[in-house]
């Protein structure tokens, strides 16, 4: 697990449930809990009129509204409900590097920790599916969703148990989280949140349209991107060795000399993922894993609140 001390964790997670999880998006639950749900009942949170019918319950008719109308309505409200969280927790080759405790890996665990902690203490469900190449199918794990306390428990602990997968055997092997995004978007499941924890270094065409899909079908998007500094700086100098922790492909050559070409590629697909989630109400996040988490994760769940707050008023 990535190097943060045991007490600043704890803080980091009492802070994190302070903020909670919101969810932006309508969410479709099985009971009532935090988030808002297309339903319409008489309970939570006001959000229209509507005639009058034999039957309402008359403690919800509007009087002040029938003393301006001389008609009868009444109050129609949001009904709160609980959402399930789809935790996608990327464990392809890529996701090793970085040296112990500071790995994209150790990050991407204390990450899915946190977020499937936060949602669990508002009363919402998790569930945990694992992408990993076909090749190794007892690495791909897939955890039902459930509120239950010790669900939760199995599930951390399997997290925290993960390591990331071997290198790929083939070099046409598919692209492993759009995949996964697929298959959750072809499920006939409720609206609600698909978190994905990766560092999607994998065509972001096929990504994209993965994430139309989903968002298409009313879903919660969280893309939580973990990369080393290495990767977005891409600091190194001398006659460097690069080997494809995917494959068997290696490339000797001199950082130095490719540096600013490679930082403005690296900008250009940074600033496109944000401009293409900005544009489909997608959030996306990116975390360094050799840096601490807590001002970007907690600036974010901040915003998420904030928002939601917002669409409450108006």
């Amino acid at each position: 697990m990535n190097e943060i001390p045991a007490h600043n964790q704890a803080k980091l997670l009492e802070q994190a449930k302070y903020l909670g999880l919101r969810a932006l998006t309508l969410v479709e639950g099985l009971r009532v809990g935090d988030q808002k749900s297309p339903t319409r009942g008489f309970s939570v949170e006001f959000a229209q009129h509507r005639e009058y019918v034999p039957g309402d319950d008359l403690r919800h008719i509007d009087w002040r509204g029938y003393a301006r109308t001389e008609k009868y309505i009444v109050k129609q409200y949001e009904q709160e409900t609980n959402y399930t969280a789809h935790v996608l927790l990327d464990l392809s080759g890529s996701m090793s590097y970085g040296a112990a405790g500071k790995s994209k890996h150790e990050m991407a665990q204390l990450l899915a920790t946190v977020l499937c902690q936060i949602a669990a203490s508002q009363g919402d469900a998790v569930g945990l599916k694992t992408v990993d190449s076909p090749a190794h199918p007892e690495r791909l794990l897939s955890f039902q969703p459930s509120t239950k306390s010790n669900r939760l428990k199995i599930l951390l602990n399997q997290i925290t148990a993960l390591v990331p997968g071997p290198e790929r055997e083939q070099e046409n092997t598919p692209a492993l989280v759009s995949t996964a995004l697929r298959q959750i978007s072809e499920r006939q499941i409720r609206k609600g949140m698909v978190i994905v924890i990766s560092d999607f270094l994998e065509p972001w065409p096929l990504l994209l349209k993965e994430i139309f899909e989903i968002r298409a079908r009313g879903h919660d998007l969280l893309l939580v991107q973990v990369l080393h500094s290495d990767e977005i700086d891409f600091p190194m100098e001398g006659q460097i060795l690069f080997e494809d922790l995917e494959s068997s492909g290696s490339l000797v050559t001199r950082p130095q000399l490719l540096r600013t070409a490679y930082q403005k590629e690296i900008k250009t697909w940074l600033d496109e993922i944000d401009v293409s989630c900005t544009r489909l109400q997608a959030t996306h996040l990116l975390i360094r894993s050799d840096k601490p988490p807590e001002d970007e994760l907690l600036k974010m769940l901040a915003l998420r609140l904030m928002k939601k707050r917002v669409a409450k008023i108006q």
